[in-house]
């Protein structure tokens, strides 16, 4: 990995659980995606990728209280969610991106974790825990994770996190009966995944197809991406509150990254060059929420992120 060319496209990842990394410097580019060996990354809703250079302004609180007021607003009136995000800007002392990765991916072995680069896109980096799908063709798994909060708090969940949480898996368990007669899944006892400082409620969903033929993985992306818990619920309004009210351009945060069998989402994520990087983080809006509770739960989102920038 010394001798990688950081000017020239390549993917570096390591799949949760694993300790080796796996990398790719064959790259291929379309208006919708990347492809580095068996992997392709795509965009927020696929939007094209286009030019993407890195951000150098940060998201500021009166631009993100206006946007989680009015979404606030609209997911009472509907019931549901909308996800709002933001970003933290800064500047790099050094830029060694290989040093970067090694310590981000130490610390979360329990997650995806990647970088990538590509002249078109810049530097990304996550270390994301937000599963889409594991299929195989026939069965799989997907998460339901959504809430947060402090970690180690050994107190119930409060009304906002639990309503929102069940949001998402209400509408994943809907999507996929959409799917037709032939698909079934059934939601597993909920438990706490840890992550850095923060935990989330996460409940497993097992996926099953009951059809003669195989089913690609592909056809339960489409039908799951987005879920509430980077979009929101009812996911049309949703849509169309995050385009009107989010004060950033997503890029990669909230895309995927996906093979023949395995597809994440992508969070917990830097964009960065030579000398500037971008935090993305969000946060789910419900009738309960107040900005100041929100822009606190997405801090302690980027912190780790932040901090190990900040060693740079």
């Amino acid at each position: 990995m010394e001798a990688l060319n950081l000017n020239a496209p390549f993917l570096i990842c390591r799949l949760p659980g694993e300790s080796a990394l796996k990398v790719y410097t064959d790259a291929a580019l379309t208006d919708n995606e990347i492809t580095f060996g068996d992997f392709h990354i795509s965009r927020w809703l696929s939007e094209k990728i286009g030019l993407l250079r890195v951000d150098n302004r940060p998201t500021g609180f009166d631009e993100y209280r206006a946007a989680v007021e009015t979404a606030a607003r609209h997911s009472a009136e509907r019931r549901g969610k909308t996800v709002i995000a933001r970003t933290i800007c800064g500047t790099f002392k050094s830029f060694a991106p290989l040093e970067m990765a090694r310590k981000y991916f130490k610390a979360f072995p329990s997650m995806f974790c990647f970088m990538f680069y590509h002249p078109r896109t810049g530097y990304w980096m996550s270390a994301s825990p937000e599963l889409l799908v594991e299929f195989d063709g026939s069965k799989g798994t997907t998460r339901a994770l959504a809430g947060t909060r402090k970690a180690c708090e050994n107190t119930a969940w409060d009304k906002k996190n639990l309503d929102e949480h069940e949001m998402v898996v209400r509408d994943i368990r809907q999507r996929v009966r959409d799917l037709g007669n032939d698909w079934s899944c059934f939601a597993k006892d909920s438990h706490n995944m840890r992550y850095g400082n923060i935990e989330h409620l996460c409940t497993p969903i097992d996926i099953a197809y009951h059809g003669d033929d195989v089913a690609d993985i592909s056809s339960v992306m489409e039908a799951l991406n987005p879920t509430p818990a980077v979009g929101g619920y009812p996911r049309e309004e949703a849509l169309a509150d995050i385009a009107g009210l989010e004060p950033i351009d997503r890029k990669f945060y909230g895309g995927a990254i996906r093979n023949k069998t395995l597809a994440y989402i992508i969070l917990r994520c830097v964009h960065f060059d030579h000398k500037h990087w971008c935090v993305y983080t969000g946060s789910g809006i419900t009738g309960l929420s107040t900005a100041d509770d929100e822009w606190a739960e997405t801090e302690a989102k980027a912190r780790p992120l932040i901090n190990l920038l900040s060693l740079f």
